[in-house]
């Protein structure tokens, strides 16, 4: 037992070291994500066969009991709390017609006005940050209002598939999430804090609503903690109401939903007390001068933390951005470093030539990288739960909203037309909404690439 995890150990540790040694490579994009990939499965697959855990393409499964105890201590003695949240989650996830249809008995009206709430101000959030003008704005937000983040999401994906088509390098409504390549190595902790939150919510209601569960414990993909799972008894699940089968379903996207306003909350207080000296100790580091391109700038070095500019203290990126904004071509600036004054000159297109990242001032690293790890990892663990519950309430074949949605068709049309009629078609139904939901997604995440690759393949033919 020992030899194994001594063994694990040291396999954990170079998996991880091998991962960010890639990530921080100055390798093309596609190159990391390929070898990064590649390390962490093999590390995966190298830590399974120590331990003897199943493994799916370096994702191991490792079953433990602590999580089941917790569940069962939260449901014992918050039920009614754990019911409504669900409840009210589901509302949001589908909009107003069908919390109404659902949740529009007189001794439900509480929470009914509770949905409606939350529901236009979820709508009114995600309408704001992806909407490009007023038609927009008012289209996302009335599919917010009349079908709820669900009908929302996919009316965003929608609108952005036909932007890509018909306005140049218009930006994809759609992103993968791999951590130190499309996103920073610091939303891993809001990964693992989302999926947790998730899976310990559907737990919570089995145990709510006396569902068995048969299992639970951690998800590993190489060294990455994944999250949670919750193995519910699937067989006594297919017996149960419909209204138990909605809470359990939706309790995980519920809950992250939840959770982001938590988070949010958190960062925002945070950031309220910790941003004005966080400022204060921000500067900025030169990773790169292309001298050639950008003579001016020849007095640059890489690793030059500039702190100033002709004089006017440059707080990050922005301050620099800032500063040399009404700058025109051929004029002189002062850049104060750690290694005295140096003078460039602007050059082609406004720009000095350099490639920066956010750095502190001399003896400020300490502080300054707490700091900003703390306000980059609440930040990121809000967004990453708003995104795992909105896309879980989407019918996406393996998502909670598909079995939702597969609940709710089963039981409307078995009602109607008798299952024996109405089951096929509440299959068909569910199969196709899932399909266009996965059509739209592989749509923003390939189009982007694939219309560059066309344009480059144009530009060299001609």
């Amino acid at each position: 037992m020992k030899h194994k995890t001594i063994l694990s150990a040291i396999i954990y540790l170079a998996d991880a070291e091998l991962f960010f040694a890639l990530v921080f490579s100055s390798f093309p994009d596609l190159w990391k994500v390929v070898l990064a990939i590649a390390t962490i499965a093999f590390g995966g697959w190298l830590l399974a066969r120590v331990n003897g855990w199943k493994t799916y393409f370096g994702i191991n499964i490792i079953k433990g009991g602590w999580g089941l105890l917790a569940m069962k201590r939260f449901a014992s003695k918050h039920p009614n709390l754990a019911r409504f949240v669900a409840d009210v989650g589901a509302g949001i996830g589908y909009g107003m017609i069908y919390s109404w249809i659902t949740f529009g008995k007189k001794h439900e009206r509480k929470k009914l006005a509770v949905m409606l709430f939350l529901s236009l101000a979820f709508s009114l959030l995600l309408a704001a940050g992806s909407a490009s003008n007023q038609t927009v704005l008012l289209a996302i937000l009335g599919c917010g209002i009349i079908g709820g983040l669900a009908l929302q999401s996919l009316a965003t994906l929608v609108i952005s598939a036909i932007n890509i088509l018909t306005i140049p390098n218009a930006p994809a409504g759609a992103q993968l999430l791999i951590v130190g390549v499309t996103v920073p190595w610091e939303w891993v902790f809001g990964l693992v804090i989302a999926a947790t939150i998730h899976e310990f919510a559907h737990g919570v209601l089995c145990k709510v609503e006396k569902l068995r569960v048969l299992g639970s414990g951690t998800i590993l993909w190489g060294f990455l903690p994944l999250g949670a799972f919750v193995e519910p008894d699937e067989e006594r699940f297919k017996h149960i109401p419909l209204r138990k089968k909605r809470r359990i379903l939706a309790a995980g996207p519920s809950a992250n939903l939840l959770a982001f306003i938590v988070f949010t909350i958190i960062s925002i207080g945070f950031a309220a007390v910790a941003g004005p000296v966080y400022s204060e100790m921000s500067a900025v580091k030169v990773i790169s001068v292309n001298a050639t391109a950008y003579p001016g700038s020849s007095q640059l070095a890489a690793g030059d933390i500039i702190t100033s500019v002709d004089g006017e203290r440059v707080v990050g990126i922005t301050g620099l951005s800032s500063a040399i904004s009404d700058k025109k071509q051929g004029d002189a600036l002062t850049l104060s470093t750690q290694n005295g004054d140096k003078t460039v000159t602007i050059g082609d297109q406004n720009k000095l030539g350099i490639s920066v990242l956010p750095a502190a001032t001399a003896g400020n690293e300490v502080i300054f990288g707490i700091l900003g790890f703390i306000m980059t990892v609440l930040a990121s663990t809000a967004y990453i739960n708003v995104a795992i519950g909105a896309i879980n309430l989407v019918p996406l074949f393996i998502t909670d909203g598909a079995r939702i949605v597969s609940e709710e068709l089963n039981d409307a049309f078995g009602r109607r037309l008798g299952k024996r009629k109405g089951l096929p078609v509440a299959a068909k139904l569910s199969f196709y909404a899932s399909a266009a939901a996965l059509l739209l997604i592989a749509v923003n995440l390939a189009l982007p690439t694939g219309l560059r690759m066309l344009d480059a393949a144009l530009r060299m033919l001609a």
